[in-house]
């Protein structure tokens, strides 16, 4: 996948959140892993690909509750669109997860590394720096109450 470029992380990125920021940049170094994964055959490929997905599931139900729990106790006004993205990125990477069984070839890899890359930019970008004072108002309370 020497076509796709490495995600370095920005100070754009950050929502001012250090548990959050954490976790985006593990989600990264996630994906930036299966940028890198062009060594082996297609099965050792689809093999690291699932690993990866799988730990990237897990990440990322755990950072959606915690983003959730945060931006509800600031009283985000668009949590709920907040919620069903997080909703959707989670159904979009259950369905990477299942297709990595049918892949024929080297590309098709390829093209789900490129959509994960982007699905993840774009939620950083649009919809939690959207929320960036939302986060970290929460997060005072959060510790404040906790």
């Amino acid at each position: 996948m020497d076509d796709l470029e490495l995600i370095h992380w920005k100070m754009e990125f950050s929502v001012g959140v250090d548990e959050i920021d954490t976790h985006h940049r593990e989600i990264i170094d996630h994906i930036n892993a299966l940028i890198k994964n062009s060594d082996g055959s297609l099965a050792q490929k689809k093999k690291f690909f699932r690993k990866i997905i799988a730990s990237v599931r897990k990440l990322a139900a755990t950072h959606f509750k915690i983003e959730e729990k945060i931006l509800s106790k600031s009283k985000y006004e668009r949590l709920e669109e907040h919620k069903k993205e997080h909703e959707n990125l989670s159904e979009k990477i259950n369905k990477v997860k299942s297709e990595i069984t049918g892949i024929k070839e080297d590309n098709d890899l390829f093209n789900l590394t490129v959509n994960l890359k982007e699905w993840l930019l774009s939620h950083i970008l649009l919809f939690d720096k959207e929320a960036h004072p939302f986060f970290k108002a929460g997060s005072k309370k959060a510790k404040s109450s906790g």
